[in-house]
């Protein structure tokens, strides 16, 4: 089976990979979309009427309630927003963040920084692989803290290689490609093997519970090396409320609750 990554992109190996990652916190970002009031300041009230399609939210949103004044004057209450979500998921979120960005920016410090990772897992890899085309934040998260990149154009592709975290996005954002259940379990079974990680990201997955990895792996056996991303904000479109969800082995919770602390949450996210 062909790798399909050119010389430029292969996996390090032997020292080179064994190497201390080194953090690249000033690099330059990836353009975001989603910032329909810059082009409007840019270029002036023509862009009034433009429809942003930038950040592949829904723009018909979930209808949002009246919001009681008393909601804005205590802390939020996150047991109810876990309460809601795991009746909608099926299952409890292990962690939440301020959008499942939050999340993405806070896996490569967990993967990075727990000594239990680094001993009992053993990574002998560096390289993070990423789809060729998809959302660019996962690399720069990755990269940005000293992990080598590889870019994948077939799922298929990661069954031949060692790596330290892959990430699938499912489905694929912007292309919409989903990656079949068989051929996503035997990349979870290569992680789980290999002692490494795999983050798949379900941000656009609600039309379509039931491709979620959430219907597919129970509770008591879910695997060690499998993180799962969920999104309110493309969906229901309603990515001002800053609400995402991380599903993963419960031995990272208080780790991941650590990264990402307290009270980044918007009140009325939680009501």
């Amino acid at each position: 089976m062909s790798s399909g990554l050119t010389p430029t992109e292969k996996v390090l190996s032997g020292k080179e990979s064994s190497e201390k990652t080194v953090s690249k916190l000033n690099s330059a970002p990836p353009k975001h979309g989603g910032d329909l009031a810059y082009w409007q300041r840019k270029v002036g009230n023509q862009a009034l009427n433009w429809l942003d399609l930038s950040s592949a939210c829904n723009r018909e949103p979930w209808l949002i309630p009246t919001i009681e004044p008393e909601h804005w004057m205590s802390l939020p209450d996150q047991t109810a927003l876990l309460d809601v979500a795991e009746n909608y998921y099926g299952r409890r979120p292990t962690a939440l963040g301020a959008g499942s960005q939050h999340i993405i920016e806070s896996l490569p410090l967990l993967i990075k920084e727990n000594k239990e990772i680094k001993e009992s897992r053993s990574l002998k890899s560096n390289i993070v692989f990423v789809p060729r085309i998809g959302y660019q934040e996962h690399a720069f998260a990755w990269q940005k803290w000293g992990f080598e990149l590889a870019y994948y154009d077939s799922i298929a592709t990661l069954l031949d290689e060692a790596f330290a975290v892959a990430v699938i996005i499912q489905p694929n954002n912007p292309t919409g490609e989903w990656v079949e259940a068989d051929i996503l379990s035997t990349v979870i079974q290569h992680a789980e093997q290999q002692g490494a990680s795999l983050v798949v990201d379900e941000a656009f997955i609600d039309p379509c519970p039931e491709r979620s990895l959430l219907a597919q792996n129970a509770v008591e056996s879910w695997p060690e090396s499998l993180f799962v991303l969920r999104s309110v904000g493309k969906f229901f479109g309603l990515a001002g409320a800053r609400v995402g969800f991380v599903f993963c082995a419960d031995k990272w919770q208080s780790i991941l609750k650590n990264l990402m602390g307290l009270g980044l949450l918007r009140h009325r996210a939680c009501i």
